[in-house]
């Protein structure tokens, strides 16, 4: 199973995780109203499904959002959450608060942008005509970097004893 979510991001006063789609409302204070969000429960119980789940998170920060009420987006307690699904490999666009950037010319974010490019073939590094998964963490690591002169690293999560798997088929 393949999770991608690309977006705004926001942690609440307890520091839970919200995806904000783009009908995302907030309270007179600031605050944003669960029930128009995704929290990372709404993601954890998708990923309760057996088998093994690829998930992307691109989210970028949201300071400012809901009257300034809003805090930087810290994916770390995301990723603490989702790891209690031992078949759960979490790439994420960037380190803790770090922002997740983004690069007008590509319409979306670096780290989606990377993620595209390396399915697409650029994380083939021997030819074979797929990409695995420590092929692409390779791809994206090296040039999610690149892109944004250093100031966004991205993020893997492994189960402990998973195996490499493709995640994507070229032929």
């Amino acid at each position: 199973m393949l999770l991608f979510i690309a977006g705004h991001g926001i942690n609440d006063d307890d520091g839970s995780f919200y995806f904000m789609p783009g009908d995302v409302v907030f309270n007179a204070d600031g605050s944003i109203r669960p029930s128009r969000a995704v929290s990372y429960r709404d993601i954890q119980s998708v990923l309760e499904m057996p088998g093994q789940k690829l998930v992307f998170i691109d989210t970028c920060h949201s300071q400012g959002a809901g009257s300034g009420a809003a805090r930087r987006t810290d994916t770390n307690h995301l990723v603490r959450s989702l790891q209690q699904n031992n078949s759960t490999v979490i790439f994420t666009s960037s380190r803790g608060d770090q922002p997740s950037l983004e690069i007008d010319e590509f319409g979306h974010g670096v780290f989606t942008y990377a993620i595209v490019e390396g399915m697409n073939g650029r994380a083939d590094f021997l030819s074979k005509g797929n990409v695995t998964m420590k092929e692409l963490d390779a791809y994206v690591s090296l040039k999610v970097p690149e892109l944004t002169s250093g100031r966004q690293q991205p993020t893997t999560s492994t189960p402990d004893g998973y195996v490499n798997f493709i995640v994507a088929d070229l032929k």
